[in-house]
């Protein structure tokens, strides 16, 4: 009982330190673009599965979507380095973020969508303040003028998910949750969540790093979403994020 005792207040120590620093980081990166979003607990899935399921509202986020972690990085990084323009393609929820991150740093956005973009969507991305710009029966086209412009002007190019500067920026969701379940980490859910393949090794690769932070004690069984593709995005990130030992 004394050695569980002790390492219950080793996690408990680490975890308040570990708190304290993502707190500090939160609040110096990103200048507060994105939101810390709130985790409830839902009763349904928690009845259904007999365990305490939390629901990480991501939807809360000034934008509408998880997406503003990673690109509102991805943008107050190019506005660091001097950047006078965001050029980016996305005809949904990147594209949301992409603007709004971009009004929030004071810079022109130009976002290329391709046809299939609901109009709904470019008149909010007009609301941001963005240049929206439609090219391209599909998105892959939209892209590719996007690129053109950037080089054309020397805006700075804003890839909408495979980036390193938006899988990191993703990472802050890591973060949050090790500071708000330092101790112990119950079944959570981020609903409806699509990562890219890479994103999503970022954000294994960081729960890897703080469960040996907080040791044995750390439980992480993390991120469900009901998108197909999903699943070969988490297996290629959990053999190539996490090393063996």
């Amino acid at each position: 009982i004394s050695a569980m005792a002790r390492a219950l207040t080793r996690s408990v120590r680490v975890g308040a330190r570990l708190w304290a620093s993502n707190l500090a980081a939160s609040t110096a990166t990103e200048a507060h673009i994105h939101v810390r979003s709130p985790c409830f607990r839902s009763n349904p899935l928690s009845d259904r599965l007999g365990c305490n399921v939390w629901l990480k509202m991501d939807c809360m986020q000034p934008s509408g979507s998880f997406k503003l972690r990673g690109l509102s990085a991805a943008v107050a990084n190019a506005a660091s380095r001097g950047a006078t323009s965001i050029v980016s393609s996305s005809g949904g929820n990147a594209g949301l973020a992409t603007a709004h991150a971009a009004r929030e740093v004071g810079l022109p956005c130009t976002i290329f969508v391709p046809e299939s973009t609901p109009p709904a969507i470019i008149k909010k991305l007009q609301a941001y303040g963005a240049t929206a710009i439609v090219h391209g029966s599909v998105w892959d086209e939209a892209n590719e003028r996007a690129i053109e412009e950037a080089n054309a002007t020397g805006g700075e190019l804003v890839h909408p998910f495979d980036q390193q500067d938006v899988w990191d920026g993703n990472a802050s969701l890591v973060h949050e949750l090790v500071s708000t379940f330092f101790l112990f980490c119950p079944f959570l859910v981020q609903p409806t969540a699509l990562f890219h393949r890479h994103s999503l090794c970022r954000l294994v690769h960081t729960l890897h790093h703080h469960a040996d932070h907080l040791g044995s004690y750390f439980l992480v069984i993390w991120i469900i979403t009901w998108h197909s593709i999903f699943r070969s995005s988490f297996g290629f990130a959990s053999h190539s994020a996490v090393p063996s030992r």
